[in-house]
Order: C-alpha cells, then sequence, then structure tokens
C-alpha cells in the first residue's frame, strides 16, 4: 500500500487558515504501529494535526494512543493533540500536548473546518465505528480535489467508495 494525502477543501463559512489542506484517515488501520508507518511515508520531517477517535470499550487502544501522541509531541512532529468521543476527558489528562476535545454530537464539517484552518496536514487515527466518524467520511468524500480541481459528488459517501472512484482517476493519467 502507497498512502497518498487526500487534497481537501474547506467550506467558506469558516474564517481564517487555509482553503484547502491535505488528510489521511489512518482511523482506518486503527493501530499504532501501522499509523506510525502511514505518518512516516506521509510527513516524515513535518509536523501534523492529529485527530484521534476514542471508543469507551477499546480502553487499551486508547492507551496505545495516549502513549504515541506523547512521543509525537515529544519528538516535535505536533503542537496539540484533537481528540474526538464520548469520554475524552481522561485520555486529555495524560496527553502532554496541548488538547482540544470534541463530542460525537459536534458537527464533523466544522471540525473538518476547524482543522483544516491549522494549516497542518492532517492524521485521523483511532476508531472509526461511530456516526460522527461516518458523518466525518461523509464531509471528506464530499471535498476531496482531483488534480483538474474536479470535485466528486455529495452522492460519494464513504472513503471505501471513493477509493476506488480515486484510482480510476488516476490509473487515466498514463
Amino acid at each position: 500500500m502507497q498512502p497518498r494525502w487526500l487534497e481537501l477543501d474547506r467550506r467558506k463559512v469558516y474564517c481564517g487558515g487555509a482553503d484547502t489542506g491535505p488528510l489521511f484517515n489512518a482511523a482506518e488501520v486503527n493501530d499504532v504501529e501501522s499509523t506510525e508507518m502511514i505518518r512516516r511515508q506521509l510527513a516524515p520531517n513535518e509536523k501534523i494535526l492529529p485527530f484521534v477517535f476514542l471508543r469507551e470499550e477499546r480502553r487499551g487502544r486508547s492507551y496505545s494512543f495516549v502513549n504515541y501522541l506523547n512521543f509525537l509531541y515529544e519528538k516535535g512532529y505536533i503542537n496539540e493533540a484533537w481528540l474526538g468521543g464520548r469520554n475524552t476527558a481522561p485520555f486529555a489528562r495524560n496527553i502532554k500536548a496541548p488538547t482540544r476535545e470534541f463530542k460525537p454530537g459536534d458537527d464533523a464539517g466544522k471540525v473538518l473546518d476547524e482543522m483544516l484552518a491549522v494549516g497542518k496536514p492532517i492524521i485521523l487515527m483511532g476508531n472509526t465505528v461511530d456516526d460522527f466518524m461516518r458523518q466525518m467520511e461523509v464531509e471528506i468524500s464530499r471535498r476531496i480535489r482531483t488534480r483538474d480541481d474536479v470535485h466528486y459528488a455529495p452522492e460519494v459517501d464513504t472513503l471505501e467508495m471513493l477509493n476506488s472512484i480515486s484510482a480510476l482517476a488516476y490509473s487515466n493519467d498514463a
């Protein structure tokens, strides 16, 4: 697998920051080791903005992400960590980096806009099995740019569908 950034547009309703930005959804691999391999391949010496979605019943996995985010902060790869989920406070207390917390009921589109406004490459981490993360995938699919500045149709509602479309688009370049 050769990971590639998705280039996203930001809605114009949120002020400040970049209008586009790169994102990779490593939450689909949902373990620290695979996430780190992807980060090293995409942004080996660059600061990123991590967004970690946590699930209460996955405490062991959540703890591994505490260690991982602390590693990234200590090495200078992140300035802050963004967290989503129902019970983020205990997790946030153990993170050395400054944190921003979001609840599952928050607007995924607004959260995505705010992340893009930071101006750093975004890597989603943690878990995908939640309505918030499904909404995040829909928002991402609506904003993906191709090299010809063509946007995918809003009816593409999962990144799984999008990956096959993206592969088709890039295979026609030859």
